[in-house]
């Protein structure tokens, strides 16, 4: 499903079913709107894709610090993508998370969930992005639907992300994965 990595952790394992990722200490993807914080060094395992799309995958993350997290991430390039995750937010809990960058990162924290593990799914219509989470893998919730040009219909990147900006590393586990080279039929209630 993935061939190449930006930012290859010194800790992964690939099997038939699963995936994990140890993201080493101080790795993320963020271009903070408030100050000169400028991060692109998380491990992303990805996959070239074009045209509309839909992807799914579980995550399971050993969170023991703020901001640790596994993410879908859809990367058109070094200052424009989207980071979908499962994070262990500064809030006191784990959310669901949605950050989109355009030159500078946007920030949107969800509500608490109370489950080790969570579904994300992003899907791609033409110029709409819509991002989705279940807890499982059939009751979606929409976190946002959005606008987003760069790598609209062009090659770009689909992958996942594991990080630990403000720890000493995460290992996060990705499995059920799930790739269509269409999008979802309705945009709001995400399938």
């Amino acid at each position: 499903m993935f061939t190449e990595w930006l930012n290859k952790p010194d800790t992964y394992a690939i099997e038939d079913n699963h995936i994990i990722i140890h993201a080493p200490a101080k790795t993320d993807y963020f271009e903070d709107p408030l100050s000169d914080y400028s991060m692109s060094n998380a491990p992303f395992l990805y996959r070239e894709i074009s045209g509309d799309f839909t992807f799914s995958c579980t995550i399971l993350p050993d969170f023991t610090n703020t901001y640790d997290a596994g993410a879908v991430l859809f990367y058109a390039d070094r200052k424009h993508w989207i980071k979908f995750a499962f994070e262990n937010t500064d809030l006191g809990y784990p959310a669901v998370v949605s950050v989109v960058t355009n030159e500078k990162s946007d920030d949107c924290n969800g509500q608490k969930i109370e489950a080790d593990a969570i579904t994300l799914k992003i899907s791609r219509k033409q110029k709409v992005i819509g991002l989705y989470y279940s807890p499982d893998n059939a009751d979606w919730k929409m976190t946002r639907l959005l606008h987003f040009s760069h790598g609209s219909q062009n090659s770009t990147r689909i992958g996942i992300s594991a990080q630990s900006p403000a720890g000493n590393g995460c290992r996060v586990i990705f499995k059920k994965f799930e790739i269509k080279n269409q999008a979802i039929l309705d945009f709001r209630k995400g399938f």
